[in-house]
């Protein structure tokens, strides 16, 4: 099943238990599955870096709340170092603590614990990152310089707005250049277009209709796509910068308008397909339907934003052939600030984890979608069985 989370914490977490002394009975609920399944104390799943620090910190908070060092290590030994797994597990999982060693007037004082322990996990702050302000910045620049540099050359460079392009220079200066662009611009959607949907797949919440999120999220992009493609289009039909069409201002300005305008037609179009074909499906078609076309569903989401990195550089070109220089420049600037927000934002987004997913869970998940990814990227289709919408 795609991510199908587990349904408490006993079920999450009897899998990676340590082995209970030979006293206890082995049909007892998640204590005994660990002992019929495990014969060390080593979790099945590895603890990440991320993982320990939430489990110190929870512990920090467990201190601070007057539990005793022998019940939090018991919790330790129980891998019961996680808000969540605590305040799902059953009266008779608590009975089992209570045989370990956990005194019953703590049960009170640990669940509020875990309460003010999901509170702090939930609520936490992204750290700043320095790769992503960097990658963010330099993606910022790069699509601001194409139009800066022509914009300089239509003022003071040979190809300025009283210079027409000749055969061989249009080639040299527009037509290859243009094509590799547009190039390019393909490879960055068509392999980075599974990012979007593998986010929505990993970190969904436990019951979401990955059905109805999905519908939701194509209607949404749909509509983004098709008022930026009328605004586009109309760019396109009507006068451009400069009075004369055969200059290179005037050929990147169209040449920046037909590449934002590809990628947008594809994002309507694509989401009405989707959309289409998804609408007749109940949630566990729908499941299998998605995981088979995991690459077209993060699509149409992607080639938005490119249309819109193609959209802001044909603005500022416009402003540099009507005002010239100073509010040129302006714009190219307030162009890069604009796509380094964009880069950024979603820099951050994609690496948020949902805290209500335990660690197995989205092991799982992780592996799970790297074998549709896969699957997309060679031509294959993986349908993965239905996990009742969770």
């Amino acid at each position: 099943a795609v991510g199908g989370p587990c349904s408490s914490g006993s079920a999450a977490i009897q899998h990676h238990r340590q082995p209970l002394p030979p006293t206890f009975s082995s049909t007892d609920s998640m204590f005994a599955a660990a002992a019929n399944t495990h014969e060390t104390s080593q979790p099945t799943v590895p603890v990440d870096e991320k993982t320990r620090r939430e489990m110190e910190s929870f512990t920090a908070v467990m201190r601070e709340s007057g539990i005793r060092e022998g019940v939090i290590q018991v919790l330790s030994e129980q891998v019961l170092l996680d808000p969540n797994e605590l305040l799902n597990i059953t009266d008779s999982d608590w009975q089992r603590l209570y045989s370990l060693g956990v005194p019953v007037g703590q049960r009170s004082v640990i669940s509020a614990s875990a309460v003010k322990g999901r509170a702090d996990k939930m609520l936490s702050v992204q750290p700043a990152s320095a790769k992503f302000n960097i990658i963010a910045y330099t993606s910022g620049l790069l699509f601001a310089l194409p139009p800066l540099i022509i914009g300089l050359v239509n003022e003071y460079g040979p190809y300025d707005r009283e210079r027409a392009l000749s055969d061989v220079e249009g080639a040299l200066l527009v037509i290859l250049p243009g094509i590799l662009w547009n190039l390019v611009l393909l490879a960055t959607v068509e392999g980075g277009r599974t990012s979007f949907s593998v986010d929505i797949m990993e970190q969904r919440s436990d019951g979401t209709s990955l059905r109805e999120a999905n519908r939701t999220n194509l209607t949404n992009v749909g509509v983004v796509g098709a008022l930026l493609l009328t605004v586009v289009v109309a760019m396109v039909q009507v006068d451009t910068p400069l009075d004369e069409t055969d200059r290179l201002l005037a050929q990147w300005y169209m040449i920046f308008l037909v590449s934002s305008m590809v990628p947008l037609f594809a994002s309507v179009i694509m989401s009405s397909m989707l959309l289409l074909y998804v609408e007749p499906l109940d949630e566990d078609a729908a499941l299998s339907y998605i995981g088979a076309f995991l690459d077209y569903f993060g699509e149409p989401t992607l080639a938005t934003i490119v249309g819109i990195f193609n959209f802001v550089p044909a603005l500022a070109l416009w402003i540099w052939g009507v005002y010239g220089l100073p509010a040129g420049v302006v714009m190219t600037f307030c162009s890069s600030l604009l796509l380094r927000k964009v880069v950024l934002t979603q820099a951050y987004l994609s690496t948020w984890e949902n805290p209500n997913i335990d660690e197995a869970t989205k092991q799982k998940r992780k592996r799970e979608t790297r074998l549709l990814v896969a699957d997309a990227l060679t031509g294959c289709c993986t349908k993965p069985q239905a996990d009742g919408g969770k």
